[in-house]
């Protein structure tokens, strides 16, 4: 499959630099589903992971990224956005919800995990992860 190219930006401190993530679906072997593969460029460096789906492909890339202090500016990255198990299963994980403490999503808090917008706040895997945990107690599920 030839990849599919998503501009983004990639955070350093103050630092804005333009990279490219390229996301591309693999055979892993014959009796396994496909695998979901993500390769950020970015500076004249290739950073690749995949998993069962892009979000889970896109958080182990983040995990590469965070020791050297680099963030990406996108809803996948954004404190308040997760994808929901229909969205990983059904979607591959390529839309996420914008989440709300107190309040379900709707249809309307879909994001594309590629796209940014001024609502992003770039962090850490264990700040999204945190959030995620506060949110679903506010709406009353516990973990």
């Amino acid at each position: 499959m030839v990849p599919v190219v998503h501009p983004v930006e990639v955070l350093r401190g103050g630092e804005h630099i333009v990279a490219e993530i390229h996301q591309r679906t693999s055979q892993e072997s014959p009796d396994r589903a496909q695998a979901c593969v993500l390769t950020l460029v970015v500076e004249g460096k290739q950073f690749g992971a995949s998993g069962r789906d892009f979000f889970e492909a896109l958080v182990s890339i983040r995990r590469l990224l965070e020791p050297m202090g680099l963030l990406l500016n996108i809803y996948g990255s954004s404190r308040n956005v997760w994808p929901s198990g229909m969205a990983r299963d059904m979607g591959q994980g390529l839309r996420c919800y914008k989440l709300t403490l107190g309040s379900k999503p709707s249809l309307q808090d879909l994001v594309d995990i590629f796209t940014t917008g001024p609502d992003v706040v770039p962090v850490t895997v264990a700040e999204q992860e945190a959030f995620v945990q506060r949110w679903l107690n506010s709406i009353g599920i516990a973990p």
